[in-house]
């Protein structure tokens, strides 16, 4: 019997692969590994260049390519930021991919949190620009990150606020550069690709995330669908139980339909 895939877990912009600390042993629970990563771009080095997106792709391909070289196959999360960069590091790694030239494993489920399904050679700053409060073309090297009061109530608004405030004091300093690449594969065109839009997100409106999801589809797109679920911008702190549901989904079944609700997804099996 094949082995459960695996999970690369990529957190958003400012944000710690703590961010995931609720949903890597849920997803354990159900028998899948799972990693969440530390981007390069969130970590400040007064010795190197800031980290750029490419850099931070290469580094997520890297976690692929280890894995499917172990015989897994992997499903990768991408959390605001770390949705953009999911397409761009999965270039190449496809399960498809790696079969044609006779190797195993590979990326065969793509799951985007409280993002935006990107266009090809556009750069995250063009795609946000307008969307949120941040001039993310700003000549610095790195934006720091906020008052863990003004990330709570951007990212966290779900969470108690006391909690609120525990995570929103982690976030860090995010390197510019990484806003600025651009884009240049949409693995969403390729593989199954869930969607998950919160309809409470304050930082990036669900309207807007919906609407490109919908225009994607209307062009033609059979691969992705969408969730929508009452979450705010970081769902995987907030409603831990129904992303592990979502993404345990994921793996198991690789042709979505083109939309469902959290609901109708009935329970992971074992």
């Amino acid at each position: 019997m094949p082995s459960k895939p695996a999970f690369v877990l990529l957190p958003g912009a400012w944000c710690p692969s703590t961010f995931y600390e609720k949903l890597v042993p849920r997803l354990q629970d159900f028998g899948y590994d799972a990693y969440s990563l530390d981007l390069p771009s969130t970590l400040e080095n007064e010795d190197t260049s800031p980290p750029s997106f490419y850099d931070d792709a290469k580094f997520v391909r890297l976690k692929i390519i280890e894995l499917s070289d172990h015989g897994k196959t992997v499903v990768v999360v991408g959390n605001s930021y770390g949705g953009f960069l999911a397409n761009e590091a999965i270039k190449g790694v496809l399960q498809s991919d790696r079969a044609s030239v006779g190797k195993k494993g590979g990326v065969l489920h793509f799951v985007v949190l409280a993002s935006l399904l990107p266009i090809v050679g556009k750069t995250v700053s063009e795609h946000l620009t307008g969307l949120i409060p941040i001039d993310l073309d700003a000549p610095v090297d790195w934006f720091p990150s906020g008052p863990a009061e003004m990330s709570a109530q951007a990212f966290l608004n779900h969470l108690p606020e006391e909690e609120g405030l525990k995570y929103g004091g982690l976030t860090r300093s995010h390197s510019s550069k990484s806003f600025k690449d651009p884009i240049t594969y949409a693995a969403y065109d390729h593989i199954p690709t869930t969607v998950v839009i919160g309809m409470d997100d304050v930082a990036l409106k669900p309207e807007v995330q919906e609407a490109r999801v919908d225009e994607v589809i209307a062009a033609g797109n059979k691969h992705v669908k969408k969730t929508i679920i009452k979450a705010d911008h970081i769902p995987q702190l907030s409603h831990p139980d129904e992303i592990a549901q979502i993404c345990v989904n994921a793996a198991q079944f690789s042709k979505p339909t083109q939309s469902y609700s959290c609901e109708d997804l009935g329970e992971p099996q074992h």
